[in-house]
Parts: structure tokens; sequence; C-alpha cells
């Protein structure tokens, strides 16, 4: 009881008076597996090229925090035990958006950033459409700050056991896209799971001059870039998985209801030219099942978010520079 010795009236409280063993177990019970979830300032908004569409509600944030803001003693308590101190890397922080989490993250110090282990955010794509005025560096900038990889440059320390990160079905590009940044440079997770729930981003056609959006036999082309990154030796790898049942929501993160795909080059018989649409991904029957990348990075690989450079625009910069900006005020 001598945390709470200093806590006024609290040393009177029933709880108070329970053996320490039996305290440091409710904490533990309610801290174990808690998931917070957060929406922003807007609310929970996903963008496509037709406008603004609104995602899925969010569930209620969890309460099981507020016996921390309660009493004094109780803090303490925890924060004295080396096992529950460590409790922010026990939970799961899930965000509605990108721009939920970077308004909650961007401004956390980096030491307790760096404690943070499992976050799960949906990806918010922007219109992929080119701007004939001013607005379009600005537009652009705001852009390639919002997707994922990009994201995640905004919180230095980061240093994620996992990253969950949900693909908005509105553009498959997009997701392709948002996949191979975070392949290609992508920080602040050892682990990531990008989760799609069709299989659009590997069967979609295109034919356009913009080389990130055309697709190439995956996960191969993916492995062989995070093969150059972190170098064969370490055993990075690139795995996907494909849902066996037509739309079922998480069914693809079922050992039982999935399976590993894998995509030939175009040269092979059983190829296929991403110029064209992919029918065994998008015929009647395959399109709404859902797909699910696993990126791990090499073994010894260091995988914390460094501090951007001093000229690089910070979320909070780039979010005034936005203000009035019509777009922006619909995100």
């Amino acid at each position: 009881m001598a945390c709470f010795q200093n806590a006024h009236s609290q040393i009177q409280s029933r709880f108070a008076r329970f053996p320490r063993e039996i305290r440091l177990e409710v904490y533990e019970n309610l801290l174990a597996l808690t998931e917070f979830s957060f929406v922003s300032t807007a609310g929970p908004c996903l963008w496509d090229p037709t406008g603004c569409i609104r995602g899925p509600e969010a569930r209620p944030t969890s309460n099981r925090l507020a016996f921390l803001r309660v009493c004094r003693g109780i803090t303490n308590e925890i924060e004295l035990n080396k096992k529950l101190s460590n409790w922010l890397g026990d939970v799961l922080l899930d965000f509605e958006d990108t721009k939920a989490m970077l308004e909650k993250l961007a401004t956390v110090p980096s030491e307790i950033l760096g404690r943070i282990r499992h976050v799960r955010f949906r990806a918010t794509p922007l219109p992929l459409v080119i701007y004939p005025d001013l607005r379009a560096r600005a537009l652009e900038e705001f852009r390639c700050t919002v997707e994922p990889a990009g994201a995640l440059k905004q919180l230095h320390g980061l240093n994620l056991d996992r990253l969950t990160v949900i693909g908005s079905p509105a553009s498959p590009q997009a997701q392709y896209d948002m996949v191979n940044r975070l392949v290609a440079g992508g920080n602040g997770w050892r682990e990531l799971r990008f989760i799609c729930n069709t299989s659009e981003m590997l069967g979609y056609s295109y034919t356009g001059t913009d080389q990130r959006y055309r697709r190439r036999p995956q996960p191969g082309n993916w492995q062989a870039t995070l093969n150059a990154r972190d170098r064969v030796a370490s055993g990075p790898s690139v795995t996907i998985y494909r849902s066996t049942l037509l739309n079922t929501p998480d069914s693809v993160l079922d050992p039982g209801t999935n399976s590993v795909y894998e995509q030939s080059p175009p040269t092979q018989p059983d190829g296929h030219d991403p110029g064209t649409d992919d029918p065994g991904l998008l015929g009647p029957d395959e399109r709404d099942k859902e797909l699910l990348v696993v990126v791990r990075r090499g073994a010894g690989v260091e995988c914390e978010q460094q501090q951007l450079p001093a000229a690089t625009t910070t979320w909070d910069t780039l979010t005034e520079d936005m203000t009035d900006i019509e777009m922006f005020d619909r995100y």
C-alpha cells in the first residue's frame, strides 16, 4: 500500500485495502489485449476519385485506462512494476483513418512512441488527379504525407512489432502503390500486414504511363525489392494470402480459410499480362475474396522510424497550409 500513502483519501478506499498482488492482477487484466479506437476530428471518411464516402463506424473507445487518471497511487503502482510499466506495448491502437493516426501520434514524444508495439489503421487514398493550378504542389505533398509510408515518417521513434493497414476498396491502384512504398521505404515496423477486402489490388488492368500503378508479378517483385533493401542473408520475406471464401470479412486472417498466393511472370504458361484484367482474380466468384500481404523485415535490420530532416514539412505545418483548400476541408 506504500504507493497510496500520499494519495490523499484514496488510502481509505476498499480497493486500496486489497492485497497488492490482487491489485496488480486487476491492473493486468484491465490492460491485457485492450484495443483503443480513434477517429479524426472530421469523423471517419474515405476518399475515392468520385467524392467522399463514409467508412465503417468506429468502435467506441475503451474506457479501461480511466483508472490511471482516477488515482495517482494506481499510476505509481503500475509504473513501479516492471511487467505492468510496459503496458503500452501490449495494447492495440486502432485508428479509423490515417488522418486520425497523425492527429493523435504526430505530437507524441519519441520516447513514448517507441514503447508502442501494435497499431492498426485504415488507409485513406486521396483522388489520383492532377490540379492545373498553384494548389497542385500542396495537394500532392498532402497526398504523399497521408499515404501510409509517408504518414509513418512523421512519427519519429516509432518501432512497432506489427503494423496492420486496412486498404480502402475505393482504389486498387492506390492500394498497390501503398504496398510498393511500404516495402521500398516504409519504416517504424518489423512486420506489416496489409489487408484488402477484395482481390482487385493484384488483378486490375492499367495501361497508363505512371509506373507506380503498373502491376508486376507478386510477391516476387516485392520480395526482390525487400531483399535489396535488407540483404538476402537477413531473411526478409513477403507472403501473400488469399481467402478461400467470398464476402467473408477477416477470413483471410484464418489459416483454415486462406491459402498462399503467388503470381507468375507473363512469360510463363500460367502467367498474366498486367495490362489487362486478371480473370483468375476478378471473375464473378473471385473478385470478392480478401487479400493479405505479410511483410517481415530482415533479422537485425534497424526498423525504427528516424527523425525527419529539418527542412521536411511536418504534419502540423502541412495542415495549416491546407486549411483554405476545399478538398482538405472535406477530407
